[in-house]
């Protein structure tokens, strides 16, 4: 399952890439409303990308506190 959300998320970075390269010429709104989406679906995948694949480390020893065991 990670694979895929790995997967998915660097669709969507690669999605947002593309919007945020493309330029018209001579149409100033349309490339500035289209590398705006570009910008915006690139956060979010690597939003997504941050909060579905990478793992967070984990203490590997949780050490108890002696001065409070009763």
């Amino acid at each position: 399952m990670r694979i895929i959300h790995l997967l998915l998320a660097i669709v969507i970075i690669v999605i947002g890439s593309v919007f945020s390269s493309i330029t018209f010429n001579d149409e100033l709104t349309n490339t500035i409303i289209i590398k705006t989406i570009g910008v915006i679906v690139l956060i979010g995948g690597a939003y997504y990308l941050k909060k579905k694949v990478v793992m967070r480390k984990k203490p590997a020893i949780i050490l108890k506190d002696r001065d409070n065991e009763g």
